[in-house]
């Protein structure tokens, strides 16, 4: 089975986690049943001030594929990528998603088809915008 790792750094994103998660959660389902992978997602909440810790501790009972991590500082996003990416080193396939929503999950999909049966080494970005 395929290991995906995917992190996400978080930092005042209550407004947005919750959907992103639910998103995550089909996702996950979806690469397990239909292509065999393995998805674990990892969050770093970086000492939020909002309601960001609390949703995220929830949600960590409730999805077995979710890991989280919450900073007792500010520590910068440039820091969570790198623990992300020591995080995710031990995967067959690693990526960074941002918290916030504005990358859709569901596009992963589309990017671990290219990088397995396209020739990709890797995909970098996609924002996808309504209109």
């Amino acid at each position: 089975m395929t290991k995906i790792r995917i992190f996400a750094p978080a930092y005042n994103v209550a407004g947005s986690i919750q959907a992103l998660l639910e998103e995550m959660d089909d996702v996950s389902a979806l690469l397990e049943k239909s292509y065999g992978y393995d998805l674990e997602m990892f969050v770093i909440n970086d000492n939020s001030s909002d309601n960001t810790g609390a949703i995220l501790s929830e949600a960590h009972a409730k999805y077995p594929w979710l890991s989280v991590r919450h900073n007792s500082e500010n520590l910068g996003n440039g820091i969570n990528i790198m623990a992300g990416y020591e995080w995710a080193s031990e995967a067959d396939i690693a990526g960074c998603l941002d918290a916030d929503g504005e990358h859709s999950p569901y596009a992963m999909i589309r990017h671990l088809k290219m990088i397995t049966e396209g020739g990709y080494d890797g995909v970098v970005g996609s924002i996808i915008f309504p209109d």
